[in-house]
Order: structure tokens, then sequence, then C-alpha cells
């Protein structure tokens, strides 16, 4: 991710030290925020070797977070919809797509 899209998810990101193991209370964005802040700091070079590892650990316990927010968030979207007045109700995607998902380009 190139630092201009980095640089958007940083303004609203609390400046101060996360505490380790609190990722779960951690909103998606601010997770994702600490990523890109952890990779910039990485790759900077100014972070010894001890210190990089700890941040890489801190790293992937976020990028686990972020997974497990965008899992729960998929199945609600996929409750949602099956939901839905007209929704057929599929929650096996292998099973082959119908002529309306086919006119409306969904597959």
């Amino acid at each position: 991710m190139d630092r201009a899209r980095r640089a958007w998810y940083l303004p609203g990101v609390s400046k101060k030290k996360p505490v380790l193991g609190d990722e779960q209370g951690l909103a998606f964005e601010d997770a994702l925020a600490e990523i890109e802040a952890i990779i910039d700091r990485i790759e900077s070079g100014k972070v010894g070797l001890e210190q990089s590892i700890a941040e890489y650990e801190r790293g992937a316990k976020l990028v686990k977070r972020c997974r497990e927010v965008l899992q729960r968030a998929e199945l609600r979207v996929q409750e949602l919809t099956g939901s839905m007045p007209g929704a057929s109700g599929r929650s096996d995607s292998s099973s082959p797509p119908d002529e309306a998902d086919d006119a409306a380009g969904v597959r």
C-alpha cells in the first residue's frame, strides 16, 4: 500500500503506545492503521532486531483481529441478504448461479 493510502488510515488513530493483548477491543480501522504504522516503522530500519520482532508479532495479532472482524461482517451480510424479500436464501456458494444472478453479473 502506498504512503498516500496509508495516510488515509492514520489521522483518527490515537498516538498512544498500544498495549499488547488489547487487539480484541480494537476497531477494524484502528487495527488496520496500526498495522500500517508497524510496517512503516519496520521498513524505516530505525528499529532494532528485537523491536522489529515485537512489532511483527503485534502486527500478526492485529491481522488476525482484522480477519475475524471481516469474517463476522461477511457472515452478517450473508444473513441480511438471505433474509431480504426475494433473496434466494442460498448459503452454498458452490451451487450453480441462477439466471437472475447471471443477468445481474453475480457469480
